[in-house]
């Protein structure tokens, strides 16, 4: 069910994404004193709305199929799989200790990225 209903939605969701990141893509070409700022902008919100995009089509199914508890036989359903586990891998094995990290050295770590920041 999971999978009919992310493939229901999928061409009006892919379509509202790609017209967002045209939007925002005039913004990469932009010259002057903003146009660092905003070249990154577009960037981050073109990559964040291209993984949004990916996450809600290819793991959100997948983990709601779990709640059926089947193995996954299609190719599409052990791809999704693999992909979910390869994502929760990475966050348990990186950034779960990074994170970790920074909230033990809360202090250390915000002064160290405006020192960074601040020198020229």
């Amino acid at each position: 069910a999971a999978v009919a209903g992310a493939f229901a939605v999928s061409r009006p969701v892919i379509f509202a994404v790609l017209t967002t990141i045209v939007a925002f893509a005039p913004w990469l070409f932009v010259s002057g004193v903003t146009a660092q700022f905003t070249r990154q902008l577009s960037v981050v919100i073109t990559l964040a709305l291209t993984f949004s995009l990916l996450e809600a089509f290819l793991i959100l199914p997948a983990h709601l199929r779990a709640l059926d508890a089947k193995p996954p036989t299609s190719k599409w359903r052990i791809q999704q799989q693999r992909v979910a586990d390869s994502i929760i891998y990475f966050a348990e094995t990186r950034y779960r200790p990074f994170l970790e990290f920074c909230l033990k050295h809360r202090y250390t770590r915000p002064w160290c990225s405006f020192r960074c920041f601040s020198c020229r």
